[in-house]
């Protein structure tokens, strides 16, 4: 009998490939079994944020609040999302709840000094900010901001109350108003960060984005350390297509923050999205094209965020292909089977938390349908969980309690990053470590083959060779030569 906690663990699974609408039907089925669990209310409401659905993530949040009013993790999932829809006052609110139910956790006092800082309450912020280093003393983030306060009071209470109409106005959705009094702000203290960081957080959300570096690299001008100024520009160039300049930002900021390992990742996306540019653009006798093509096996529902970052630029053509048709795929098919793809006519190919769905004996199937449509010199980018790091998890005794939390919240267990969860798609039937799933796509034909582990997570990324004799030397049934 299929109990709530099972859906509830397969739901945490399909969380963790981002297939977050196939988690949340997991958790519905949890909820129909055991309405009051607040663990499967509390993941949809991560799930749904994720999908930008706002206002059904907030009603999940208060209806695990009206099972537990003192639940602190679901006032600061509110606080989150008010922060990013720029609702300042609510998010003030919603940490201040979480403060009063657990005044032990930094990470609330840490986003209540951001949103004191944002609404101009300086000293506010400043206490904030100190009280983080009271509970965690290493935290190089809060002292960064701490000094940096500490040198932005502004000189009068006229400034502070602009500030306060000007962030009022952006949340209520009137944006020129916001912009024309955080620039009339600058007009009276043109080193004002406060306001010259908004405008960059605005202009980014309206897409204007030569705008928003502009404003942000103004921000860097004044205050070379400010961290938030260096992860936006970061995910501006990244949008760009410049990850050149993504890099020296994400440098900047890991000097700034070097425990965040989150950061650490996105430097790597961010080279491997410069050197992944670099080759497609070098086609062999010929022009590089305007745009390229991807194709996302295994895609699962339409979901921009499910894609690496390296191809969420307009210089990629998403193809979505996936073994359900209720995904509404641009086209049906297995990963063992491509054969509705055309030889050679794909730049590059995006496999996410596929491989370990089949059995061992057909990894090379694959790996050689993922080859056969790819154009010579064509990528191939695959994810899977690490085994050999989860074996270390286990080893520990730890087998069913988490051992990875997401920047989403999404969190995973060593059993279902080996096992999967439900029957049928979802179970994992193999596993790779570093080194099997850098032979493996070798013994495919891939060359330049690279793989780096991640937290619990594998990343390997080929080419295919752009030459008939360097094919023919790939190749895995090419005869030896002799000298």
């Amino acid at each position: 009998m299929v109990t709530a906690q099972s859906y509830l663990n397969q739901g945490l699974s399909l969380a963790n490939q981002l297939q977050w609408q196939q988690a949340i039907d997991r958790w519905q089925q949890a909820i129909a079994l055991e309405p009051s669990l607040i663990e499967a209310h509390f993941n949809m409401g991560i799930a749904l944020r994720k999908l930008g659905k706002i206002p059904e993530a907030i009603g999940k949040y208060r209806q695990v609040l009206a099972i537990n009013p003192n639940h602190t993790l679901s006032y600061f999932g509110l606080g989150n999302i008010f922060f990013e829809q720029e609702e300042l006052n609510q998010a003030l609110a919603c940490y201040a709840k979480a403060i009063e139910l657990d005044p032990s956790n930094s990470n609330f006092y840490f986003q209540l000094g951001l949103v004191c800082h944002r609404l101009g309450r300086i000293d506010e912020s400043i206490r904030c900010f100190e009280k983080v280093l009271e509970l965690s003393p290493d935290r190089l983030d809060a002292k960064e901001n701490l000094n940096k306060l500490r040198k932005q009071s502004p000189s009068n209470s006229t400034v502070k109350q602009k500030l306060d109409r000007g962030l009022t106005a952006y949340s209520q959705g009137e944006i020129e108003l916001a912009l024309t009094i955080f620039t009339e702000i600058l007009a009276e203290q043109p080193d004002y960060i406060p306001a010259l960081f908004n405008l960059a957080v605005i202009y980014k959300k309206k897409q204007e984005l030569d705008r928003s570096l502009s404003y942000g690299e103004r921000v860097l001008a004044i205050d070379p350390k400010y961290l938030d100024a260096h992860k936006l520009l970061a995910d501006i160039y990244i949008s760009k297509g410049e990850p050149q300049r993504a890099i020296g930002h994400y440098l900047q900021a890991i000097a700034l923050n070097p425990d965040d390992r989150w950061l650490r990742y996105a430097l790597r996306g961010a080279e491997w999205q410069q050197e992944i540019q670099h080759r497609l653009q070098c086609y062999p006798g010929q022009a590089a094209p305007q745009s390229f093509s991807v194709l996302h096996v295994g895609c699962g529902p339409q979901n921009p965020l499910a894609l690496a970052p390296v191809f969420r630029n307009s210089a990629w053509r998403e193809i979505r292909l996936d073994i359900d048709p209720a995904v509404e795929p641009d086209v049906i098919g297995s990963i063992t089977d491509l054969s509705a793809v055309a030889d050679n006519s794909i730049d590059a190919l995006y496999s996410s938390h596929n491989l370990e769905h089949i059995f061992r004996d057909q990894v090379p199937i694959a790996l050689g349908e993922f080859y056969r449509v790819l154009k010579p010199g064509g990528l191939v980018l695959v994810t899977m969980p690490d085994l050999q790091a989860v074996a270390k998890f286990v080893a520990e005794g730890k087998l069913e309690e988490p051992i990875e939390t997401y920047p989403s919240g999404a969190q995973i267990t060593a059993i279902h990053a080996i096992y999967g969860e439900g029957d049928g798609f979802m179970l994992h039937r193999t596993g790779f470590t570093s080194k099997t799933l850098q032979t493996h796509l070798a013994a495919a034909g891939f060359r330049e083959v690279t793989v780096c582990s991640e937290g619990i997570n594998l990343w390997g990324k080929g080419y295919k060779p752009t030459t008939s004799w360097e094919i023919a030397l790939s190749s895995p049934s090419a005869p030896i030569l002799e000298r």
